[in-house]
């Protein structure tokens, strides 16, 4: 019963102005790190690639005002795959768990396809070594994210 009064009297206790503003400093706001959009000849309604410090977005539009958005975690990415031609590239992103379908999308910039996919395997690298880049600015922070996310040559 002793539980039940403390737990009711801090769900009845409205924060202070103090608190809030303390809670608002420690959000982290998401940043873009790097953003690409499909060619729009081939594409007439154009589908746009963001990446930020937690996740990727892919927003797609459908029809004239309407999109269709996707987003998947940076922890949930399992690979980044890029297939290239002579003019374009093709992104596939792979979840790590086979329950949800891959993800991809055609007619990308070749160089920004592939800059995109050294900055989420530099994520996803960073993530799992608990290395924290969101105090740089992002310029920085992508740059960094990239060179992390470069094949390394094997010897």
């Amino acid at each position: 019963m002793d539980t039940v009064s403390s737990v009711s009297r801090y769900i009845m206790q409205p924060d202070s102005l103090d608190t809030l503003q303390k809670k608002k400093e420690t959000i982290v706001t998401s940043v873009a790190l790097y953003k690409i959009s499909t060619v729009f000849p081939f594409r007439v309604f154009p589908t746009v690639i963001t990446v930020d410090h937690q996740k990727v977005d892919i927003s797609t539009s459908v029809f004239f005002g309407s999109r269709e958005i996707n987003s998947i975690l940076i922890d949930d990415i399992g690979s980044v795959v890029v297939d290239t031609s002579p003019f374009f590239a093709t992104m596939t992103i792979h979840d790590r768990l086979p329950t949800r379908e891959k993800i991809t999308v055609e007619y990308l910039p070749k160089d920004k396809a592939l800059k995109m996919r050294r900055i989420i395997e530099g994520l996803i690298i960073s993530h799992k070594t608990n290395t924290n880049l969101q105090n740089q600015p992002p310029s920085a922070a992508a740059a960094r994210l990239e060179s992390m996310g470069k094949i390394k040559p094997v010897a």
